[in-house]
């Protein structure tokens, strides 16, 4: 197992992406929360995802999350669940007076099957929201239900 910082320091598959030493360097003292990641889950284009010990994924990134992530639901005839999973923790490090690296914590999810996420597309279509990364990586199977495990796949439509 390795501290946040080492894990970050490891990954080398989206450098182009993350600038990694600088996030390493803003959670090396978490204040007192250093947990040890169990696995480097991998990245996008707005976060890098590592499972921690206690099963929780930590994502860091620069983007800020958006106020409603983890306040979206679905219509009320479509059940009303929400569409996101949980969002436990979040917050921001500033770096060198300037940078801010963002940070949340979800809990970990088990992968969803390809009918379960065309029926999650079909629900979402319904709502005000729709997928602008529609892959099956963006969501996953938590308490029984498909929801989303990357906040920034969706976005308001149409557009204000």
């Amino acid at each position: 197992m390795r501290t946040v910082a080492e894990a970050l320091r490891m990954i080398i598959m989206i450098t182009d992406l993350h600038d990694l030493n600088m996030y390493a360097e803003a959670l090396a003292e978490f204040e007192g929360y250093d947990p040890c990641v169990t696995a480097i889950l991998g990245g996008g284009g707005n976060s890098v995802a590592l499972r921690l010990e206690n099963g929780e994924v930590l994502k860091v990134g620069t983007d800020e999350l958006a106020p409603d992530v983890g306040d979206r639901f679905f219509l009320p005839e479509d059940g009303g669940d929400p569409i996101d999973v949980p969002i436990l923790a979040r917050g921001t490090r500033i770096l060198n007076d300037c940078y801010k690296i963002r940070y949340f914590i979800q809990p970990e999810v088990q992968p969803a099957s390809e009918a379960a996420f065309a029926d999650f597309i079909g629900r979402i279509n319904k709502t005000r929201y729709r997928m602008r990364e529609p892959f099956i990586d963006n969501v996953g199977l938590y308490d029984g239900r498909v929801m989303l495990i990357d906040p920034w796949a969706v976005g308001v439509w149409p557009r204000p």
